[in-house]
């Protein structure tokens, strides 16, 4: 009986990684703070974050202040898995219990992803890997335990001519459960973007962006710190677990708003 009790509980969930992550960032009067949890297991992800939102009261027009909430809680989640060969994408609002199904346009998670690794010409519509996506320094520090080096990654527009912006990273190869998290993720990732009519019309990119997200992991290791213009995204933890399969449905009782897309 405890046997068969150990069967029926491990069939509930599978084996991933949960990753924490925090960012902060400022602009004018507004500062955002946001901790995201991201739950990775084989084609499945879910990303549960919560963001606050403060004001600087003192810096809002007078006029305004009193219409204006000092702070603004928001609890969201996304929700991406394959079910039955089909990409199924969630976007859940905790705070009024309410989703929003967005699986006919699956790109709006894959597309975004894939755009951070190629560009686009606008006239053959033929794409491929930026070559000069990742640049590497020679500048070396200390993050926690963890030995880091400042790699500047090059973010832009799909389509070619597109302004782009670089973003000082830094990278670790001692962090073992973030460079397998990553590993996950972009397995994921690509195993959803071949559901898409835009995946199974460029499955040799796809591939071609497997073996380059490889062969920079092996070479530089997954980033643990972005240095964003107006912030900073941290990795604060990492945790190889069973994760539950529940976790990947929107919680019962949430009620459906429709896609205005």
């Amino acid at each position: 009986m405890v046997i068969l009790l150990i069967i029926f509980s491990f069939s509930f969930s599978i084996n991933g990684y949960i990753v924490v992550e925090e960012s902060k960032g400022s602009e004018g009067h507004v500062t955002v703070e946001s901790v995201s949890r991201v739950y990775i297991v084989k084609d499945a992800m879910r990303i549960d974050t919560k963001t606050t939102v403060k004001m600087d009261m003192d810096k809002v027009p007078e006029e305004i202040r009193g219409s204006i909430p000092p702070e603004i809680t928001k609890e969201t989640s996304i929700i991406q898995k394959i079910v039955n060969n089909k990409v199924k994408i969630y976007s859940v609002d905790h705070k009024n219990k309410t989703y929003t199904d967005l699986s006919h346009i699956p790109e709006f998670m894959v597309i975004s992803f894939l755009a951070s690794y190629i560009e686009c010409d606008s006239n053959t519509k033929k794409c491929t890997i930026k070559k000069d996506l990742l640049k590497p320094t020679n500048e070396y520090k200390k993050i926690g335990k963890y030995k880091v080096r400042k790699i500047i990654i090059k973010f832009g527009a799909m389509q070619n001519g597109g302004k782009s912006l670089e973003i000082p990273a830094w990278f670790t190869k001692d962090n073992k459960d973030l460079i397998n998290a990553e590993r996950l993720k972009i397995e994921v990732l690509i195993n959803a973007a071949k559901k898409t009519d835009f995946g199974k019309s460029n499955l040799s990119l796809l591939k071609d962006i497997k073996r380059f997200t490889d062969k920079n992991i092996k070479k530089y290791g997954a980033a643990i710190k972005l240095d964003m213009p107006e912030g900073e995204i941290v990795i604060k933890s990492v945790k190889k677990k069973n994760i539950s399969k529940k976790i990947f449905t929107v919680p019962a009782g949430y009620k459906e708003v429709k896609s205005p897309l």
